[in-house]
């Protein structure tokens, strides 16, 4: 069984890392949630992809510049249409209040403590229903804060050449891999899962179609991550 993940939630129908993303997620009946998590500069964990709130809502400026209050002040629907006007930038904790029990996460940590958030993971018991994505040493910081964390590396280019992929998963050690669809192989794919971890991979971009798809299925992952969440259920209930 292919696991399917709403990347941002489904942002495709509502702002992109908000709840009524992750509530149109859990509603299409999706294995996980891909979030990007931050800090603010009085330390709260918030989401948003970008490392400023420009592109997302209808105010301006670095996220880690910025204290929860003036985060919470903005819209971040502003850039979306369909009546999501006043929808707020969530935090961590209200994402895995609203996932607890409904849909795993697929957390992308892109610029917070890794304390902090393993913290907020043990407080809504959510280790077992999360994968983290980061940058090795982060994801070693993580292992060492909590080993039973599922943590996520992202080799990109590197899968090319046999034998890195399995090195990392076995230095880490981690449990998934995840690159663009481009940078896969079939052995690659194949490496990974002889290390015993489970090969996720996005198709956004050009390949983030049902060509895209088909292709990842093809080569034997275990889960795509996409905007399209729609297209690929679909493909899924076609094979």
């Amino acid at each position: 069984m292919v696991v399917t993940i709403a990347h941002r939630g489904a942002s495709k129908f509502a702002p992109e890392n908000t709840i009524p993303a992750f509530q149109k997620a859990i509603e299409m009946g999706l294995d996980y949630v891909e979030i990007d998590v931050r800090s603010t500069s009085d330390g709260h964990l918030v989401l948003s992809h970008d490392s400023s709130v420009d592109r997302m809502t209808d105010g301006s400026g670095k996220i880690s510049d910025m204290t929860f209050a003036q985060i919470r002040d903005l819209d971040a629907g502003a850039s979306f249409d369909g009546g999501f006007s006043e929808v707020k930038i969530p935090t961590l904790a209200e994402t895995l209040e609203v996932c607890r029990g409904n849909i795993g996460i697929y957390l992308d940590l892109k610029n917070a403590p890794p304390r902090s958030v393993v913290e907020e993971l043990r407080r809504y018991e959510m280790i077992e229903d999360t994968a983290v994505y980061s940058d090795v040493e982060v994801l070693s910081e993580l292992k060492s804060l909590q080993p039973d964390l599922r943590v996520m590396p992202g080799p990109g280019g590197w899968l090319s050449v046999p034998g890195v992929v399995g090195a990392i998963v076995r230095g880490l050690p981690a449990e998934v891999v995840d690159s663009n669809i481009v940078d896969w192989s079939r052995r690659a794919v194949e490496e990974v899962h002889a290390a015993g971890a489970q090969v996720w991979v996005d198709t956004l971009g050009l390949m983030d179609n049902e060509d895209g798809m088909r292709r990842a299925l093809e080569i034997g992952v275990d889960g795509i991550d996409t905007d399209h969440p729609d297209v690929l259920l679909e493909v899924l209930r076609d094979i």
